[in-house]
C-alpha cells in the first residue's frame, strides 16, 4: 500500500505571480497581474519575445473587465476565459486588455496593420 506523500509547509511551492517579500492588502485582485506579468516573462522567454514592462499596478488601472477592442468591447463576464494582457513584443509596451479571439487576431497577424486591413478588405469584398 502506498503512503501518501506529506509535505510540511516550508516545502510548499509558493503560489504562482506572487513576489516575495510583497504584501498585499485585502484585494483578492492583485495577484492576478502579477501573474499575467510572470507569464508575460515566461513566453518572452520561450519565444524569443520581449517581456511586458509594464507594472502590475499600471495593468490594474488598465483593467475595465472589457475587451479593449472598441468594435468588440465584450465582458470578461460573458468568456470562458479571463482577458489576456496584450504588449508589443517588440518594445514590451503594454497595451491593454483583450479577449481571446481579439488577442489571437492580432498574434496570427503578427501585429501588422496593413495584414489586418488587407483581410478587412478580402472579407469585406467576399461578403458583398
Amino acid at each position: 500500500m502506498l503512503k501518501p506523500i506529506i509535505r510540511d509547509q516550508t516545502s510548499m511551492p509558493r503560489p504562482v505571480g506572487r513576489p516575495k517579500g510583497k504584501s498585499f492588502p485585502i484585494d483578492y485582485d492583485t495577484p492576478r497581474f502579477y501573474r499575467a506579468l510572470s507569464k508575460s516573462k515566461e513566453a518572452a522567454q520561450r519565444f524569443g519575445w520581449k517581456p511586458c514592462t509594464a507594472t502590475a499596478e499600471e495593468l490594474k488601472a488598465a483593467f475595465t473587465g472589457k475587451c479593449h477592442n472598441p468594435l468588440c468591447g465584450v465582458s470578461e463576464s460573458e468568456l470562458k476565459r479571463k482577458l489576456s494582457m496584450d504588449h508589443d513584443h517588440v518594445t514590451g509596451a503594454f497595451r491593454g486588455w483583450l479577449c481571446d479571439s481579439c488577442n489571437m487576431a492580432l498574434g496570427s497577424a503578427k501585429d501588422n496593420p496593413v495584414r489586418l486591413a488587407g483581410l478587412v478588405r478580402y472579407l469585406t469584398e467576399i461578403t458583398n
